[in-house]
């Protein structure tokens, strides 16, 4: 069983994958069924800390003049299969739907990596409703 002790923080094409596959597929639902932008500072975590980091919109990576309205942080567990890697979204967005109190939502899943590819394999989406602390790793 993957612990907190597992968790790391990957190269770059393994984030930006699980961004353009777990990630960016949720903003769009979300946005297309409420109408409000999901763009988001993400953070990369290992156990209490933050690393690299980018601002993350439903459509891009980085893009130009976007302003983060909401939190997200992405951590990833080592299993005993090196090969494979468990991940975990959790996003927080403050004042993004008062309305019905929509703050966010989490993904979480595994992936296959190989020198030529990540496989990213999404298996759980939760709404989060008037939430605004972390949970972390659950």
């Amino acid at each position: 069983m993957a612990t907190k002790a597992d968790e790391f923080e990957p190269e770059w094409r393994v984030v930006e994958r699980v961004i353009q596959v777990a990630l960016q597929p949720n903003m769009v639902a979300c946005e297309e069924q409420r109408g409000f932008s999901m763009t988001g500072r993400l953070a990369v975590w290992a156990r209490e800390h933050g690393g690299q980091s980018c601002v993350v919109s439903s459509a891009a990576i980085n893009p130009l003049g976007a302003e983060a309205v909401g939190d997200i942080r992405l951590r990833f567990r080592k299993t005993y299969r090196p090969e494979r890697v468990l991940f975990r979204i959790e996003s927080i967005y403050p004042s993004l739907d008062p309305e019905t109190g929509f703050t966010g939502f989490s993904v979480r899943g595994d992936l296959l990596i190989t020198p030529e590819e990540v496989i990213v394999r999404p298996e759980f989406w939760t709404g989060h409703y008037n939430k605004l602390t972390w949970s972390g790793w659950v």
